[in-house]
């Protein structure tokens, strides 16, 4: 009797054992499985056009607050559900994204990409001399929208009226920039083409030259104010 009691614990043990070896080895092939899940952390990265890491850009996941990426670009989004998202970053001086995905595999990494104003302003002058109109119109909102006080955006606003002949509206955009303080020379310069070419006004074109040879002097200005009034006046 004691040897079948003895017989029936270690068979008892063995069997436990066994039992134990098994869940172990299907634990072991579930977390093997990168896309056996249900939540599970996706880590991610947000790049500029010129794949600069972009830091301190806040996410909304599925409409909710999110994290913020680091000096690198980097962050993580924890206890993700498998399955559909979407996922809003945003940024002072970049424009907004959206951008809907699957997280379906846990060695997932996403890749997300934001488009700054300057760069946006940058193709947006190429469109320009390019004479790409609309293209360059279509730039230009998205970079206002941005930020509808951006110096360099309502610049090359005004370019583009004055490259459709809207001579009008290019200098109320321009005079705006001056009353604004803003002192770069090619506003005035800008202004002075405008009533020179566009509107036909020597004197006015002329106001505006001297103001910058006042800061800048130069033998060209000198010539084209000498030529848009003869005798200096």
């Amino acid at each position: 009797m004691t040897h079948r009691v003895r017989r029936s614990a270690c068979l008892a043990t063995a069997v436990i054992a066994l039992l134990c070896i098994a869940i172990s080895a299907c634990a072991t092939g579930a977390s093997s499985d990168p896309y056996a899940f249900e939540t599970a952390q996706l880590y991610g990265m947000i790049y500029g056009q010129d794949n600069e890491p972009v830091s301190g850009a806040l996410l909304l996941v599925n409409g909710e607050p999110g994290p913020t990426s680091d000096l690198e670009g980097r962050f993580v989004l924890p206890d993700l559900a498998r399955g559909d998202h979407v996922v809003s970053i945003s940024k002072n001086g970049y424009e907004p994204t959206e951008v809907s995905f699957q997280f379906l595999n846990q060695t997932q990494v996403l890749y997300l990409r934001m488009r700054s104003i300057d760069d946006i302003i940058r193709t947006a002058e190429q469109a320009v001399r390019e004479s790409q109109l609309d293209r360059a119109a279509e730039l230009i909102d998205r970079a206002l929208e941005v930020d509808p006080h951006h110096a360099d955006a309502r610049f090359l606003l005004a370019a583009l009226m004055m490259r459709q002949s809207l001579f009008v509206r290019a200098e109320e955009i321009l005079l705006s920039l001056l009353e604004d303080g803003t002192s770069a020379p090619e506003v005035r310069i800008a202004l002075a083409d405008l009533y020179q070419y566009g509107l036909g006004d020597a004197e006015r074109a002329a106001a505006q030259l001297r103001n910058v040879f006042s800061q800048r002097p130069s033998d060209e200005l000198q010539e084209r104010i000498d030529a848009l009034v003869p005798g200096g006046e």
